[in-house]
């Protein structure tokens, strides 16, 4: 936020598709291109993460009833190595 507003202008800019409908793998690589590899500790927090549960269950895009970030987001974004 703080560069947006220093800059005036976006620091991940390609961060949607074609349709400009936002991703979350499209914002990851924007981020892994300018800083480099996430510290193994970050992926080893997110596969922990994977099994929460949102309570109450929220809405995507399309209206599917997603309980996890992962599926509300599409991922995993990394694998399990």
């Amino acid at each position: 936020m703080m560069w947006n507003l220093v800059e005036k202008k976006y620091l991940f800019q390609n961060i949607g598709s074609s349709e400009g409908v936002y991703s979350a793998q499209a914002h990851l690589a924007e981020m892994i291109a300018l800083l480099g590899p996430p510290p193994r500790e970050l992926l080893e927090r997110g596969r922990e993460g994977r099994r929460w549960k949102w309570v109450p269950a929220i809405e995507d895009r399309e209206g599917k009833l997603c309980e996890r970030a992962s599926d509300f987001y599409g991922g995993p974004f990394f694998d399990s190595e």
